[in-house]
């Protein structure tokens, strides 16, 4: 039996006049298009490695660089701890990576390293779930969540690090960004190809390192 442990969140109110249905720039979920957009987005997606890029290579690949860089890289990176991720070949970068330079406790850096690690893992499945003011996602494997659409912030804390989350919905899709508090983190866009597929951008960063690609879920 999977066990899917939540994390704990704590809330930032919404700014001023935002409307939490009307997040970003995309189709008002709580108009005559909602429901439909909603179930678009809405259900349980499994992993096509054939047509998704191999962000676990790629992120296990850098951390190996970054982990040999001197005192700008990780601290005790060692294997990604990510399972799936794909089949085709991508390049890497991208994003900027976290904050450089010395000076970090070195138990903080493990935990936020860590924290990359449980946000970069890519799922072979997980169920999603569009509402007008939230986003869920349960992965097969790995930390549940919920997040507020058009929140300012929301805090969470995983593996002793602190992140700082941030979800919209847009005309592209839904936007999802995960930044750990001492540098780095993962960013997330999903949206609906041709063939009703859910397709993951995703961008992740770290200290010495980044990797990038997109993943092609089905419906299960």
């Amino acid at each position: 039996m999977t066990h899917i442990r939540l994390l704990q969140v704590i809330s930032i109110p919404l700014a001023s006049g935002l409307l939490a249905g009307c997040a970003g720039s995309g189709p008002d979920l709580r108009g005559p298009e909602g429901p439909n957009i909603m179930a678009a987005y809405s259900g349980d997606w499994v992993l096509d490695p054939a047509e998704s890029d191999n962000l676990d290579g790629q992120m296990r690949e850098a951390m190996r660089r970054a982990g040999s860089g001197g005192p700008g890289g990780l601290m005790g990176s060692g294997g990604s701890g990510s399972r799936g991720g794909g089949g085709r070949p991508s390049g890497g970068g991208g994003m900027a990576g976290g904050r450089g330079g010395g000076g970090m406790d070195p138990e903080a850096g493990r935990s936020a390293m860590e924290a990359i690690r449980e946000l970069s893992q890519v799922p072979e499945e997980f169920s999603l779930v569009l509402r007008p003011e939230t986003v869920g996602l349960t992965p097969s494997t790995g930390a549940a969540f919920l997040m507020s659409l058009g929140a300012e912030k929301e805090k969470t804390f995983l593996s002793g690090a602190t992140v700082m989350e941030t979800a919209r919905w847009t005309k592209n899709g839904i936007e999802i960004k995960r930044e750990i508090e001492l540098g780095g983190g993962v960013e997330d866009h999903f949206s609906l190809d041709d063939q009703g597929n859910l397709v993951l951008k995703r961008e992740v960063q770290f200290r010495g390192g980044a990797a990038k690609g997109n993943l092609v879920y089905r419906r299960k």
